[in-house]
């Protein structure tokens, strides 16, 4: 028992306990997006798409070998993944100028790709595919033209398609940014060698005014005058003496 208290007293302290009642509440937090309950048709639509998409994984490959196509990827692919269980694939092309250097050195014409992202409709067939076939033959047939070539695969955990295609529009704002300072630093060289050549006849003008000017007739074209009672020529106001040798006289004919 406790020291200083009867044992009367502390079964009357039990009872009162015992007949106290304790209601506890708990405030419930909702996700305000996840009860949210579509209106129409179109909506529900939007919102399982929102969340297949965030169900989807995106496979980065590192190597495509030759003369292989968006189509043959997805076949070779469809084989581990199975059929239908890819989406979009995007594979970077090489530029342009590779191409027609290739073309005309090799009379080949195709376009070659560098690398690209392979969409599939499950994160874990992605992770899967990634993890079984990396570093392994792309085709295991003996015949096939890529059995030499190795997967190069890795898994984007938590990239989405949406972040791809930010990346293309920024490489596409950057390329049309260099083009557009290229372009503008031609036009200012353009208008800079436009001046120096209007300056130029200005000052070839201002010369064949000075030579008329001091009893010169016959401006050339590159500001030579020729002055016929002297027999010489002059180039602004340095006046030099040219010397030709006489022709020769004929001999006889030839035997």
């Amino acid at each position: 028992g406790v020291p200083g208290i009867s044992a009367q007293s502390a079964h009357t302290w039990a009872d009162e306990e015992a007949s106290y009642t304790y209601e506890e509440t708990y405030e419930t937090v909702t996700d305000p997006v996840a009860e949210y309950v579509p209106r129409n048709e179109a909506e529900r639509k939007s919102l399982e798409l929102q969340k297949a998409m965030k169900e989807r994984g995106i496979v980065y490959i590192g190597f495509i070998p030759p003369k292989m196509t968006p189509a043959t990827l997805r076949q070779l692919l469809e084989r581990h993944a199975g059929p239908g269980n890819i989406d979009r694939i995007f594979l970077q092309p090489e530029s342009e100028a590779v191409t027609r250097r290739r073309q005309k050195r090799s009379g080949r014409g195709t376009v070659c790709y560098l690398h690209g992202w392979i969409e599939f409709l499950r994160s874990a067939t992605a992770q899967r595919v990634a993890d079984t076939l990396h570093q392994t033959p792309m085709d295991p047939s003996p015949r096939s033209r890529f059995h030499g070539d190795l997967w190069s695969l890795r898994f984007e955990e938590g990239l989405m398609w949406a972040h791809i295609r930010e990346k293309k529009v920024a490489a596409q704002r950057e390329k049309d940014e260099k083009l557009h300072s290229l372009m503008s630093k031609s036009a200012a060289q353009n208008e800079e060698y436009l001046q120096r050549v209007s300056k130029a006849r200005q000052m070839a003008a201002r010369r064949r005014r000075t030579a008329e000017k001091a009893g010169v007739a016959g401006a050339g074209p590159r500001g030579l005058d020729e002055a016929p009672e002297t027999g010489r020529i002059a180039r602004g106001d340095a006046v030099r003496s040219i010397s030709q040798k006489e022709a020769r006289k004929p001999t006889g004919s030839r035997r």
